[in-house]
């Protein structure tokens, strides 16, 4: 084979887009299945009041 597999990729519209969708959808699987992990996602925090409306305004202070 005297061509390499890019070149061939590269003039073939069809293979080089269906290429793009397959690399496209791994990336975005990659990307959403760790947030089906609840312990992941959810952070446990020690402190759970809020703040008062006059803290609130005392953070722009500075």
């Amino acid at each position: 084979m005297t061509q390499n597999y890019h070149s061939i990729i590269e003039k073939s519209l069809f293979i080089l887009v269906v290429l793009i969708v397959v690399v496209a959808l791994i990336g975005g699987m990659v990307q959403i299945l760790p947030l089906f992990k609840k312990e992941i996602t959810i952070e446990v925090v020690d402190a759970g009041r809020p703040y008062t409306p006059l803290e609130l305004l005392g953070f722009g202070i500075l």
